[in-house]
């Protein structure tokens, strides 16, 4: 570990390849890390410094995301393939293959996980599945079929709870997809049919967000970008336009929508009005990913 200056708190250079994704527990307590070296480290923050516990290794080619879920950490390779990981012991519980591309993104819920991929499509799959590891592809509970290029950012959107007043607006569980067509897709997770397209953008789809509530989808394109979108409708709500280069993330916080570009700022933007409300300057790159702090 090396101390560089007093906004550096520490260094680690475990990794022999370039880092390209993260997860943190919910806790704040693990941290997971992929890499181009074809592994996943988990690394502890309660220690006084952060330290590795474990090397996950059997992927093939390197590492494009992770996901954490409760005991478990997950990871999709450029191999094709994903992977279940123990999290107390490092050991490979299960690999999932049925993907004929790269993966591209991965999502978890407490029943299963979702991916997508440069296949063109995404998949549904069982956390906990019980096959044959050799039929691995039995895992796998839904295809969803639609985009026509690769499939990048998705979001799971849990039904809404009926309160016997009202039928609910999200009646079902649904998974929205992002992809190089230009299009964002919404799908019925019992059903796996399309219940929805978004279209508009110009370039592909390169991040989404959503409201809490599920209503309102956001979408991030190459097209330098921004459009809201009525999930139930369908319909587009509000243009927000103001980067000079494509939408690399966004994030959606309290009233604020945030969007990150790779014209090396952030944006904030009132989501009610659709107006800018503030750059952040100072990068000298793309900027990649957003979160916030409670604590800033």
């Amino acid at each position: 570990m090396e101390k560089i200056s007093p906004f550096q708190v520490e260094v680690h250079g475990e990794h022999t390849g370039s880092v390209n994704c993260m997860a943190l527990s919910t806790d704040g307590n693990i941290l997971v890390t992929g890499s181009d070296d074809c592994s996943v480290r988990i690394w502890t923050t309660t220690t006084a410094s952060t330290r590795c516990l474990a090397e996950l290794r059997g992927h093939e080619k390197y590492i494009t995301c992770v996901a954490i879920e409760e005991n478990y950490v997950i990871s999709g390779s450029a191999d094709k393939s994903i992977r279940k990981w123990e999290m107390s012991t490092g050991t490979c519980l299960f690999v999932y293959h049925g993907h004929a591309g790269m993966i591209n993104r991965l999502i978890c819920t407490p029943e299963v996980i979702i991916s997508s991929s440069y296949d063109t499509t995404v998949r549904c799959w069982l956390l906990d599945p019980v096959v044959d590891p050799n039929e691995s592809h039995e895992a796998c509970v839904r295809v969803f079929r639609g985009h026509h290029k690769s499939v990048y950012p998705i979001i799971f959107v849990p039904a809404e709870e009926d309160d016997g007043d009202n039928e609910p607006d999200i009646p079902e569980d649904m998974v929205i997809s992002g992809s190089g067509d230009g299009t964002a897709r919404a799908w019925s997770m019992e059903t796996g049919k399309q219940v929805a397209v978004f279209r508009g953008h110009s370039g592909p789809v390169n991040a989404m967000a959503i409201q809490t509530d599920g209503k309102v989808l956001f979408t991030g394109s190459a097209d330098k970008t921004i459009r809201s979108w009525d999930v139930i409708k369908g319909e587009q709500i509000r243009l927000f336009e103001g980067h000079e280069q494509p939408i690399t993330a966004l994030l959606v916080y309290k009233t604020l929508l945030f969007s990150a570009s790779a014209d090396r700022t952030v944006r904030s933007w009132v989501i009610e009005f659709g107006d800018h409300a503030r750059t952040f300057r100072g990068h000298k790159h793309s900027v990649s990913c957003l979160t916030h702090s409670k604590g800033i």
